[in-house]
C-alpha cells in the first residue's frame, strides 16, 4: 500500500485495541455510522459486524475504490470531507460519527461537524496533545471553551504509536464528543466573539483583552481580573449573555 504523506496517512494495526475502540464507539447501538477517513477499512470491517448501515468518506481515490470492492454493501464517497454536504445524510438522529483522523486536518473536520449540530455522538482518534486541548485537560483554552458550547468531551484512553503503520512520533487519544443540548439563550456568535478576544493574549487579564467591550454591572472586577485560562465555560456564558444585554 502506497501512503500519501500529503494526506497524513497512518493506518491502524492493533487488532485487540481496534475491537475495544469499535465496541466503545457503538455501545449505543446506532442505526447508522458515518466513518471519516476509513483508509484501508481496518475499522470498517469491525463496524460492519455490529452495524450494516454505513457511509464512509475517503479522500484518497485508490483507497476509495478498494473500499468499494472490499465492502460492496456500504456506500463509499470519494471526496474531501471538508467539501461534503452533511445535509445529504438523512439518518441523523440515531447515528454515530467515527474516524481515525489525520492530524493535519482534524480540527477543521471536527469544527464542521460540531457547528452543524447534526450529530449527538462522535468518536475520534486524535493526537493526544490536541485531544487534551479539546477536553481542557490543563485549564481552559480557546479550543476547549469554544468546543464546550457545542459538545461535552471526554478522553477515553491513550493509544501508543506502535498501534499504527507507519509509526507516528506522537501518542494518540480516543476521544468522545457528546452534543451539548443545553444552549438555551446562548447567542453563539456573541459567545465566540467574547471567547476569541478573551484569549487574544492568554497571559493578560480579561480586563486588558476585552478593553472597550461593555458588560452589565453584574460582571465582577474579580472575574475581569482573571486570565482567560482561569475562567470556566459557565463564566464565559455569563460574559456573553451580559454583553448581549447592552
Amino acid at each position: 500500500m502506497i501512503l500519501k504523506k500529503s494526506l497524513g496517512q497512518n493506518f491502524f494495526n492493533n487488532p485487540n485495541l481496534a475491537i475495544k475502540i469499535v465496541a466503545e464507539a457503538l455501545k449505543s447501538n446506532p442505526e447508522f455510522v458515518l466513518e471519516i477517513g476509513p483508509g484501508d477499512g481496518y475499522f470498517t470491517k469491525l463496524i460492519l459486524e455490529k452495524c450494516k448501515n454505513i457511509i464512509v468518506i475517503e479522500k484518497d481515490s485508490n483507497l476509495a475504490s478498494n473500499l468499494q470492492i472490499k465492502f460492496p454493501e456500504i456506500k463509499v464517497i470519494n471526496q474531501d470531507f471538508l467539501h461534503f454536504n452533511l445535509n445529504t445524510i438523512s439518518q441523523i438522529d440515531s447515528s454515530v460519527v467515527f474516524g481515525s483522523l489525520p492530524y493535519n486536518v482534524c480540527k477543521p473536520i471536527i469544527k464542521l461537524l460540531l457547528e452543524s449540530g447534526l450529530f449527538k455522538e462522535m468518536y475520534f482518534i486524535l493526537q493526544k496533545e490536541v485531544a487534551q486541548k479539546y477536553a481542557g485537560s490543563f485549564g481552559s483554552s480557546l479550543l476547549s471553551i469554544t468546543t464546550k458550547a457545542y459538545a461535552n468531551t471526554k478522553i477515553l484512553f491513550d493509544i501508543n504509536p506502535g498501534s499504527f503503520l507507519p509509526r507516528p512520533k506522537v501518542v494518540s487519544s480516543f476521544i468522545h464528543f457528546t452534543r451539548n443540548e443545553n444552549m438555551t439563550g446562548l447567542n453563539i456568535d456573541t459567545f465566540k466573539y467574547i471567547v476569541k478576544h478573551s484569549f487574544s493574549s492568554p497571559r493578560k487579564t480579561l480586563r486588558n483583552n476585552l478593553k472597550g467591550v461593555l458588560f452589565d454591572s453584574i460582571i465582577s472586577d474579580e472575574m475581569l481580573n482573571k486570565r482567560p485560562e482561569d475562567l470556566t465555560y459557565d463564566e464565559y456564558v455569563t460574559l456573553s449573555k451580559c454583553y448581549n444585554q447592552k
